[in-house]
């Protein structure tokens, strides 16, 4: 499945070749929090081997939409404990489009209801010295 995000790149790291056959390149996009500024979210992704150079044309500062695949992997350390990672693996990055500004229509006024007070209604109780079946006793305390 894919993923799309769209933020400020805020770091852009340098290619790591771990073997002759796989490099890694890092980059983090600040996605802005709707509601407060002050959080945030920093999210890193990875490019891979042939893609490394994908980020090279944009600079720290710049909007981007990045598109991405979801990764995870289970592994067991030597001490025998399984861990987990997660890997936000990058394949195509854009500059981002102007968001749209759409007009939002203003809502209608709604009446202040007031709320209804509700009573507890009467218990019937069962005429003095009426013989029922459903007649309570001592013993028995249940409410029905």
């Amino acid at each position: 499945m894919d993923y799309t995000a769209t933020g400020r790149l805020a770091v852009k790291k340098e290619t790591v070749k771990r073997t002759e056959t796989f490099s890694f390149r890092e980059f983090v996009l600040e996605i802005p929090n709707e509601r407060d500024s002050r959080w945030n979210d920093f999210v890193q992704f990875q490019l891979t081997n042939n893609q490394c150079s994908l980020i090279d044309s944009f600079n720290e500062g710049d909007m981007i939409t990045v598109t991405f695949d979801l990764r995870g992997r289970k592994w067991t350390n030597p001490q025998g404990q399984e861990l987990y990672f997660n890997t936000l693996s990058a394949w195509r990055i854009t500059p981002a489009q102007p968001m749209q500004q759409v007009p939002v229509a203003p809502q209608a006024q709604q009446p202040y209801v007031q709320p209804q007070q509700f009573t507890q209604p009467a218990v019937q109780q069962p005429a003095p010295g009426a013989d029922s079946q459903f007649a309570s006793s001592p013993e028995d305390d249940l409410p029905f």
